[in-house]
């Protein structure tokens, strides 16, 4: 088995331990910013500056999700560098727990009650239903995988 090289944050250079250690974050955070950028010009130009304003709309959800499953990652990693497995265990076992009921309570609040929610924030008429079909989709399809996903890794 390969040893895992670890990064000491306290005694070792602090520029090459935080370029080592922030790395994969920014790949990650380039790698989002290709999507989104890809999706705004995609449906920009096919789809029109309705859509577009519509696709806009469902950051609302994202960040939610994002926030919840970067507060569950804090437990974790929290256990992590205490280097307990078993409270590491079942940190990841909540997060999934936590991340699926969340994810079922937002898909249906938002299935049941969107255009609510979506004339709460002040979405405009003029694309309210262009907003509720790309949300719905979202929250259908990617809410929960996505909310796993972040709080796994």
């Amino acid at each position: 088995m390969k040893k895992v090289k670890s990064i000491d944050l306290l005694s070792s250079p602090i520029v090459s331990s935080l370029l080592t250690f922030a790395l994969p974050i920014l790949i990650s955070n380039a790698l989002q910013q290709f999507y989104n950028a890809a999706d705004t010009t995609i449906v920009g130009n096919f789809l029109g500056f309705n859509s577009l304003a519509a696709i806009g709309a469902y950051e609302l959800i994202v960040g939610f999700a994002i926030g919840i499953a970067n507060g569950m990652g804090i437990v974790v990693a929290r256990h992590f560098g205490a280097g307990d497995i078993e409270k590491i265990k079942k940190a990841v076992a909540g997060s999934i727990v936590i991340g699926s009921v969340l994810s079922l309570v937002i898909m249906f609040v938002g299935g049941v009650w969107m255009y609510e929610l979506l004339r709460l924030v002040h979405i405009p008429e003029n694309i309210i239903n262009e907003a509720y079909s790309y949300i719905y989709i979202i929250m259908l399809f990617f809410l929960h995988f996505f909310t796993i996903g972040r709080q796994v890794c």
